[in-house]
């Protein structure tokens, strides 16, 4: 019988003093109200019930505010038998990090990016975790999904396995990933969430979402319905070998709605003291429990390398984040020159302004006067500003400069902001200009990255190919699929290439040149088109030319997606192999998990090479349907997700092994 999918139940135990008035860690962490609690207690009492384990993320920054309560916390969880792991908020070390380290940024939210305070931060938790526990954690969550490349080398240095804090919509924008693991061998295990598809929003596992929570028993069956369509769709899109984190937080049971949003505080069950949302996550458990297979993070960690797991480079995740922030960076600048004397304040819609506020703490750094929203009358503080509406501001451009952080299909403000006399970027600047480069800046093309060196040719110069970035170099003609190449031998395929005797699939002239600088010499190249001068013309979906167990490596860059049977390709790239041989490619994907057909099959090659050939684009493939693809031909397929500067994007090399013993396909 096939396993069953997978979900991690991990709670967020925290006692942030916003959050409650009084009494932070009764209310927050053990939910003590009306005589009952409704906190962690209650959570261990229902999932014992049904023999589940759950990780709690621990935030022991905290004991910088309670003490030993923290500890307490920590070890009564353990003493329960569930899984406890560490949380931080790094605000609250604010104190220590400034006096260890004086020149700190004023922002905690790049202090991650940090080794040096990244280490003492983690140093930190450790020996607050092993007051409790008397050993190494596992896992790491950041506060607010926060960690960078800096945090993710100290956690795997400190001896820790994995971490918890991949959350591809905040507080930066990330590529969507199942579990994978960091180039150093970290374990990521990101959030559940479901990204934004044709009309259907993104869709985040946690039990507090507004379509997944329920404000009454009349409700739960709405509720579980949303639940069955969100682990259908969840393991539909990743794959069944996806890890599924589920988030809740202490104060889970506890979250009154309307409460929340008028006072922000989440310390009173649903009606006073009525156990409704405590009742529903039994019903959860019931409805699920023997279909979904509930693990707690540790297990996670010892069971993944069963399942397929991508590697990839630091580069592949964090250099995406490097250009938006340099642009903020000099927008922020550009604010506070040209406010002067004069107020800034930030006008959003929906909060949506969240997003860039996070990424570079706008609201510290520039000195921001007030919020403006159409939803003051809910909520009138936001981070600890006063909000007003547009009508209440009264704004004039001799008083205010204003910063406007919303959606760019919100044209009402744009059209109020003019009509009360306000200038572009003399008196306000528009994050839906985000693209265009600022007045002082050069009209010219600004550049996207570093353009770095070929690693095939050496050369520096780049030019924009099919895309707007300047992808391709003007020498030796490679794009990053070419490029990547080379770090992906040299880092991750350790084949003597000098022996090895491949079969190279349509090759081009970049991926030559890389294998003759690698003294390839055993190499015998392959393409249906006579024209191209291959060393052997034949069908890659039936090359009888070829002998069976023939070759150490085959190599086909970008090749499958245009074959009309790529099955047919496999099975004959399987045959040809010899035991231990290596099937080394690379695909064009679909941006998602899922393979998509090619509406316009000759849209590329043309109706010539599809008539003569049957050579066009058929294919677009998602990672996880192509990783059970490859797997039905070979037992070993690893991803490696390599970056190439020059243009800014990175590349899945897909590495699958013919295992000795196995019969052919």
């Amino acid at each position: 019988m096939a396993d069953k999918p997978k979900c991690i139940l991990t709670v967020d135990v925290e006692a942030l003093a916003m959050r409650a008035p009084n009494h932070h860690v009764d209310a927050l962490i053990y939910g003590r109200s009306g005589g009952q609690e409704w906190g962690i207690g209650r959570m261990m009492d229902i999932a014992d019930r049904y023999g589940v384990k759950m990780t709690f993320f621990l935030d022991f920054a905290e004991v910088e505010l309670y003490g030993d309560e923290i500890i307490q916390a920590g070890k009564s969880i353990l003493k329960r038998g569930h899984d406890l792991q560490l949380h931080c908020h790094y605000d609250l070390l604010s104190q220590k990090v400034r006096e260890r380290f004086p020149d700190a940024d004023p922002s905690y939210y790049v202090w991650y990016e940090n080794e040096e305070i990244s280490e003492f931060i983690i140093d930190y938790c450790i020996g607050q975790y092993k007051k409790c526990a008397g050993r190494l954690p596992l896992i790491f969550r950041g506060g607010e999904y926060r960690f960078g490349a800096a945090l993710i080398k100290k956690l795997k240095e400190k001896g820790l396995a994995a971490d918890a804090s991949y959350h591809f919509m905040r507080p930066r924008k990330l590529p969507v990933n199942k579990q994978f693991l960091f180039e150093n061998g970290l374990l990521e295990l990101p959030a559940g969430i479901l990204p934004k598809r044709e009309e259907e929003p993104e869709k985040f596992l946690n039990f507090n979402d507004s379509r997944l929570y329920p404000s009454n028993p009349a409700d739960w069956d709405r509720c579980l319905g949303e639940y069955e369509a969100f682990f259908q769709e969840y393991y539909d899109y990743y794959g069944d070998d996806a890890f599924a984190t589920f988030i809740m937080h202490s104060w889970s049971f506890c979250y009154h709605k309307e409460r929340a949003v008028k006072t922000g505080c989440y310390d009173a069950p649903e009606d006073g003291f009525d156990s409704c949302a405590a009742d529903f996550f039994e019903q959860f458990l019931k409805r699920f429990c023997g279909r979904i297979d509930f693990i707690t993070a540790s297990q996670a960690v010892s069971m993944y390398r069963s399942r397929f797991i991508k590697k990839i480079d630091f580069d592949s995740i964090f250099a995406l984040c490097r250009q938006p922030m340099e642009k903020l960076s000099r927008i922020e600048a550009f604010v506070r020159q040209k406010a002067g004397k004069r107020k800034v304040v930030i006008w959003g819609r929906g909060w949506i302004e969240g997003r860039i506020i996070r990424m570079v703490n706008f609201h510290h750094r520039i000195p921001v006067a007030f919020y403006i929203s159409k939803d003051a009358g809910k909520m009138p503080v936001w981070r600890e500003k006063e909000v007003k509406t547009f009508e209440e501001a009264h704004l004039s451009p001799e008083e205010y400069y204003v910063f406007i952080a919303a959606d760019p299909c919100h044209t009402e403000i744009r059209d109020s902001i003019k009509l009360a006399g306000f200038s572009q970027y003399e008196d306000y600047y528009d994050i839906a200009d985000f693209g265009s480069p600022l007045p002082e800046e050069s009209n010219s093309a600004l550049p996207i990255h570093d353009s770095g060196i070929c690693p095939v040719c050496g050369g520096s110069e780049f030019e924009a190919y099919n895309s707007e970035k300047p992808r391709r170099c003007v020498k030796c003609g490679s794009v990053e699929r070419n490029r990547t190449m080379s770090k992906l031998f040299s880092e991750n395929v350790k084949a003597d290439l000098p022996s090895s005797k491949i079969l190279h699939v349509s090759a081009c002239k970049s991926e030559r040149m890389f294998f003759e600088k690698a003294n390839a010499h055993h190499i015998t190249t392959l393409d249906i088109r006579s024209q191209v001068k291959p060393d052997v013309v034949a069908d890659i979906c039936h090359m009888p030319q070829i002998l069976s167990h023939s070759y150490d490596i085959v190599f086909a860059n970008c090749v499958l997606n245009h074959v009309y049977d790529d099955e047919a390709a496999l099975s004959e790239i399987y045959r040809v192999l010899k035991n231990h041989g290596l099937f080394i490619t690379w695909v064009t994907g679909s941006g998602g998990m899922n393979t998509v057909a090619c509406k316009n099959p000759t849209g590329w090659y043309g109706q010539e090479m599809m008539d003569t050939y049957r050579v066009g684009t058929y294919r677009y493939y998602g990672e996880s349907d192509f990783t059970v693809q490859l797997q039905n031909h070979f037992s070993k397929v690893i991803c490696y997700e390599k970056y190439d500067a020059p243009s800014g994007l990175s590349c899945c090399w897909y590495v699958c092994e013919k295992q000795a013993g196995e019969e052919t396909v």
